[in-house]
């Protein structure tokens, strides 16, 4: 090889360790990125998402719920009790839920919470959220499931029962 050619070699060297060092650079800006925009869940456990498509090209901020992980231990039961259903009911208060999806399985249950206020429900109405949690040795059914949940009270005499909600009415239309 001349010197001219060893120049030009030298010369080409030089340029092509630019080139590698200027695409490591980006690569490193590009994993940095990426590492970035991962989102790691503090534990383990089932993303529940209402529709991952509502998300597509939505900028969120900081702080923003996306999502939520429940643990595979975490399912309960909520139901959504109407004014006039409500009745006293203590934590403990036996409670069973008939899936939608399994009629003749029912699947037992205690009320943990009663809420003290009527809140507007999704569908609109006003009703009084209760959760209960699902007994032990029992399968657990899978988190969204819906279904009728047959709710116990104290014991009331059978008069009470059937004139609750007529003496209600009336109590409502004379204004005592």
């Amino acid at each position: 090889l001349t010197r001219a050619e060893l120049a030009n070699a030298a010369a080409q060297l030089a340029i092509l360790q630019g080139r590698i060092a200027e695409r490591q650079a980006e690569a490193d800006l590009l994993q940095a990125q990426f590492a970035r925009a991962q989102a790691s869940a503090p534990r383990d456990g089932i993303v529940l998402m209402d529709d991952p498509g509502e998300w597509i090209g939505k900028p969120v901020s900081t702080g923003e719920r996306i999502l939520t992980i429940a643990g595979e231990d975490d399912a309960e039961v909520e139901a959504w009790l109407g004014p006039g259903d409500v009745i006293d009911l203590p934590p403990g208060a036996e409670v069973t839920l008939y899936l939608n999806s399994a009629p003749l399985a029912p699947v037992d249950a205690t009320v943990r919470y009663l809420a003290h206020e009527a809140v507007v429900r999704p569908d609109g109405t006003f009703a009084y959220r209760l959760r209960a949690a699902l007994a032990d040795g029992q399968d657990k059914p899978r988190v969204g499931l819906k279904g009728t949940v047959k709710v116990r009270g104290e014991r009331v005499p059978l008069v009470y029962w059937m004139l609750r909600r007529p003496l209600a009415t009336l109590r409502q239309t004379l204004g005592w």
